[in-house]
């Protein structure tokens, strides 16, 4: 998850500066930035949501290791 945390953090500054950008220099035509949005939103999910999967995967994988489920 840590390496998930970093990713999503990562990618939250990116958006941070990009929005900043076209808030005050509007960098970016409308259309293009709602789609810049959209993706990253999508992006960060999905970081999220694997990394959850995976954690959850390595820790059954270690109960069943030390014998806690069958």
């Amino acid at each position: 998850m840590r390496g998930a945390g970093i990713v999503s953090i990562v990618l939250i500054l990116v958006y941070a500066a990009l929005a900043v950008a076209q808030l005050w220099l509007e960098a970016f035509d409308p259309e293009v930035f709602i789609k810049l949005t959209i993706t990253f939103a999508i992006v960060i999910i999905a970081v999220v949501v694997v990394a959850l999967i995976r954690r959850e995967y390595v820790n059954d994988e270690m109960m069943r290791k030390n014998k806690q489920i069958g």
